[in-house]
Parts: structure tokens; sequence; C-alpha cells
């Protein structure tokens, strides 16, 4: 056909659906190869040129298949190549296809690697994406992918579901991805941390010490205490005093209290005041004492009406 960059004069217009007007598949006005295919049972092909220029025009073959795309693959030491419907095309809308990738080698997973990657983005991948899943026991998501930063990753089993979904408007030219079979190339669950581990030995060895040397302490404790207190005992032996308590009269007369002294005793009272005239009060007579009258009154003199010196005050 006649060439130009946007194919505006001569060109095949693909569209998905019944009509010119639908999702456009893919414009060309040049040689291409490959497939291009429909989301649902219908697809449109418009031919048109201008009026000039000529050349031999164009020959299509097309074939309605059951299933849009999407396949079962065993892999050994091969690599897969999946691509988007119609890639290096525009993929069409409304398309759902899905691969299982698996391998019989045992202890190998599969490992992925984009090759090409641009689908329409949204910060959820909610619109098209492609959507890969680690099938072990049971399914569970690896992630999913959308505008240009596509999977490099691995399962942890031996096979790989993806998953590649698209909306119904805004195409782009879809997705390469690489498949191959091999180790894992990343720490298994079972790997630990070597520091993680020495320092938890260290520190156990660290907590058995001081709780060993904790145990040998009480230990010779117990086992000197009766020993040890005969001799703390015997060493006291000779420097006890008693001293007599003064009685206190606003508290109960405490009886003779032994305490411990590394000095002799202070003097009695008589040696200290037997050469001395004593300053000090002497004892009156008991007939000598004057009644004193108090304010308050207790209730035996409250009934006779006079002060009760002897009464409590």
């Amino acid at each position: 056909m006649e060439y130009d960059s946007s194919c505006s004069n001569d060109y095949v217009l693909f569209t998905d659906g019944s009509t010119a007007y639908a999702t456009q598949l893919g414009k060309y006005c040049s040689d291409v190869t490959g497939y291009i295919v429909s989301s649902r049972n219908a697809m449109t092909i418009t031919f048109s040129t201008d009026s000039s220029v000529t050349d031999k025009g164009f020959f299509l073959k097309y074939i309605a298949l059951t299933k849009v795309c999407g396949e079962n693959d065993m892999i050994s030491y091969e690599t897969k190549y999946i691509e988007s419907p119609n890639h290096p095309l525009s993929y069409p809308d409304n398309a759902d296809c899905e691969w299982t990738i698996s391998t019989s080698i045992d202890g190998y997973v599969i490992h992925v690697e984009v090759e090409y990657f641009n689908i329409e983005y949204d910060s959820t991948c909610s619109y098209d994406y492609v959507q890969l899943y680690d099938v072990t026991s049971y399914e569970s998501s690896i992630g999913r992918w959308c505008g240009r930063d596509g999977p490099n990753t691995q399962t942890t089993g031996q096979t790989m579901k993806v998953q590649f979904h698209s909306d119904g408007s805004t195409s782009r030219s879809g997705f390469k991805l690489s498949f191959t079979a091999g180790v894992p190339t990343y720490d298994s669950a079972a790997s630990t941390n070597i520091a993680a581990i020495l320092g938890g030995v260290f520190g156990g060895i660290t907590a058995v010490g001081i709780a060993t040397c904790c145990c040998c302490g009480l230990c010779s404790r117990k086992k000197s205490s009766p020993n040890d207190q005969q001799q703390r005992n015997r060493s006291y032996e000779g420097t006890v005093y008693f001293i007599n308590a003064p009685s206190n009269p606003q508290s109960t007369p405490t009886a003779s209290i032994a305490l411990p002294f590394m000095f002799p005793p202070p003097p009695s009272y008589n040696d200290v005041v037997k050469d001395d005239s004593p300053p000090y009060c002497q004892a009156v007579p008991l007939s000598d004492i004057q009644p004193v009258v108090t304010s308050s009154h207790s209730r035996a003199s409250e009934h006779q009406g006079i002060d009760n010196p002897a009464g409590p005050s």
C-alpha cells in the first residue's frame, strides 16, 4: 500500500466489533505479520484509499477460534514466551486470558522476566493488568502489574499461572514475558540470618552463665550460713551491753533493749551525781500538791457539779 507514517492515505483498519466505529485493533499501511484478535465474535475490516498512488494491496486470512488466548505449557530447560493478543499491536478490549506454566524437575521453580511491557496504567491496576499466581497445593497471588513496570519474579513451587485482563477502553501494545525453569535465586524461607543465630547463641550462653553464677552464690550462702552465723555470734560475745531505756509517761514502759556496741557503755546515773550536789529537781510529797482546775470536765464531775482533779484531763 501507499505508505505514510500516520497511515492517513491508504490503510486497512481493524475494529473490535460489528462496526467501523468500534474499538480499533490496528491501522496499517505497510507490511505486517502476526495475529489480530477480536474480543468477541465479530471484527470489522475497513479498507480505504485516496485518489493517488496505488500498489498491490493486501491479502488476509481469518479463522474463528473458541479460545482467544491462553494455554498450558510444560517446560524443562527451554525458555517459553507469552505475548498479549495482537502484540506488538494493540491488544483487544475485554480480553481475559490465562496461561499455566509448569516444570516437572524437582527443586526447580518458574522464573519470569519482562521482554516488553506496555499496558494501560492506573494506580490500582484495576483496568488492564497482568496478574501472577504461585500454584502449590493452593493458589496465592504473587502480584499485579500495569503501566510499563512488568514482573520480574519467581514462584516458590513448580507452577505459575498468568492472567491478563483488559477493560472496554484504552488499549496499548501489550506485553511479552519470558519463562524459564531453574533453581530458586532467593533465600528460602528455611534459611535464616547467621548474625541473628550467633547473637541468639551468645545471648543464651550469657544468660545461662549469669543464672549459674547467681545459683552458685545462693548455694554458697546457704551452705556457709550456719557456721558463719555462729562465727558472727562469737565475734560479738563480750561486746553486747544492756541499757535500761527510760520510761516514757506517754507510752508503755519498754523492756531492756540489747544493742551491740563496739565501745564501753556510758556510766550510770549514780556514778555521775554521787560526788556533786545535784542541781536537779527534788521529789515533792504528794500531800503538797495543790488541786489544779482545768477547763475540761469528766463525765463523773458533770453529775457532781464540781471539778475532779484526780479525773482525766
